[in-house]
């Protein structure tokens, strides 16, 4: 004769096992719900903000000394005393012209990407870059 189990025990295991993955979905579900809950204050706060925008004020400084360096460089294409010299100080010029736009456009893309992405920026964070002429005016000395 074959040996089979009772039924009454059949029972109790397959209801144990639901009970089990009942507390489990519970938790489940209850930790999801506080998680989706709080994403929102996370994403809001003060210093998540900082960090999603620290590239901001860190391209800001180097898009300043971008600017300072041309201002310098075109001083340098002034003051050039021979042919040789001149076109040496153009060519830097130049070089600091293209990187302050290499800069100008990377700022831009990221400040694009963060907006579209729905980020809360800082009320300090312009929506573009400036140019390189509007940086000129603000950062390079004025001659007296």
């Amino acid at each position: 004769m074959a040996n089979y189990p009772d039924k009454e025990d059949t029972k109790s295991v397959i209801g144990w096992g639901f009970w089990a993955l009942g507390i489990v979905l519970v938790f489940a579900i209850g930790i999801f719900l506080v998680r989706w809950a709080l994403v929102p204050t996370e994403v809001y706060s003060p210093e998540n903000v900082r960090k999603q925008w620290a590239f901001a004020y860190e391209y800001s400084e180097k898009l300043k000394m971008g600017a300072v360096q041309v201002c310098i460089a075109e001083k340098a294409v002034a003051a050039a005393t021979t042919d040789n010299e001149a076109a040496q100080r153009r060519s830097q010029l130049m070089a600091y012209e293209q990187n302050y736009a290499r800069m100008w456009a990377d700022y831009n893309a990221r400040l694009k990407n963060n907006f579209e992405a729905g980020l809360v920026a800082p009320s300090d964070v312009p929506d573009k870059a400036p140019t390189l002429e509007e940086s000129k005016k603000a950062y390079c000395p004025r001659p007296a």
